[in-house]
């Protein structure tokens, strides 16, 4: 009780520094008639290399969505095949846009490039040159990529 009551009562004062700042932006984009798909928070898109636009790739209806953010509006859509030459299976977890505006889309044994049209660019088969890491766990193809 005398230590508690002889001690300083210290106080203190936690700031903020003005050197950080944050915002938030609010973009609209004129998707025509059309309804983007937002489910999954945009985690299947990609910014082009020039920055002028986004693919976004729908996972339900297999879709990709060009929005143009310089209009800010969508471009097109278009329809990808989850069967025959130019398919991709039933899933799709992983998504990415090259730099030469190729699409790259991979799962489970399905390592293919596609051009923004769907049409099937290159089968990478990782599946038959890599089969000691790939038959394990999809990690590995991560690294590779």
């Amino acid at each position: 009780m005398i230590f508690q009551a002889c001690s300083q009562n210290e106080e203190t004062v936690q700031t903020v520094s003005d050197l950080l700042r944050i915002s938030l932006d609010t973009v609209r984009i004129d998707s025509g008639e059309e309804f983007l798909y937002l489910k999954n928070d945009l985690y299947h898109s990609y910014l082009s290399s020039e920055g002028d636009y986004l693919i976004n790739f729908n996972q339900d209806d297999f879709t990709t969505e060009k929005i143009d953010l310089d209009d800010l509006r969508l471009l097109e859509k278009v329809q990808f095949e989850k069967e025959g030459p130019n398919g991709l299976g039933n899933y799709v977890s992983n998504f990415s846009l090259w730099s030469d505006e190729n699409i790259l889309i991979w799962d489970y044994f399905l390592y293919k490039v596609f051009d923004q049209d769907g049409h099937l660019v290159k089968d990478l088969k990782l599946d038959k040159i890599a089969t000691e890491y790939l038959g394990v766990d999809e990690y590995y193809v991560r690294a590779i990529f």
